[in-house]
């Protein structure tokens, strides 16, 4: 985990990690990984067995990446948050989707353009 962590600082994918423990359905935190596709294209992938499409909701909401179950009813509204990331401000979902209880989320690092490299033309 450590790596991860320290993965993470380094390439600034996310600004910290937030898990609220304490309200976490079934299973005490889910596991998560990182796999670099290309020096701006990451996928997030959160194990969360036993959930598909028609049992969790995926919404990124002012820098937060959140992961919650959907609810049946109002009783279960404190066992909403399954998992919380805070992203970094240059990164933007790409796309998500999840298969046997395995979500992938495409994340993009998006580099504004005073940030780029110039050419600048010479004389």
């Amino acid at each position: 985990m450590n790596y991860f962590l320290n993965y993470i600082n380094k390439n600034t994918i996310f600004d910290n990690l937030s898990f609220n423990d304490d309200i976490l359905h079934n299973f005490s935190r889910p596991d998560f990984f990182i796999k670099e596709k290309s020096n701006t294209e990451f996928d997030l992938e959160v194990e969360l067995p036993g959930h598909d499409k028609n049992t969790i909701e995926l919404e990124e909401y002012e820098g937060y990446l959140i992961i919650k179950r959907k609810l049946k009813n109002e009783e279960e509204k404190d066992k909403l948050l399954l998992k919380k990331f805070n992203l970094s401000e240059n990164i933007r979902v790409k796309s998500a989707n999840i298969k046997n209880g395995l979500l992938k989320v495409s994340l993009m690092k998006f580099i504004p353009d005073n940030e780029k490299a110039k050419l600048i033309p010479l004389n």
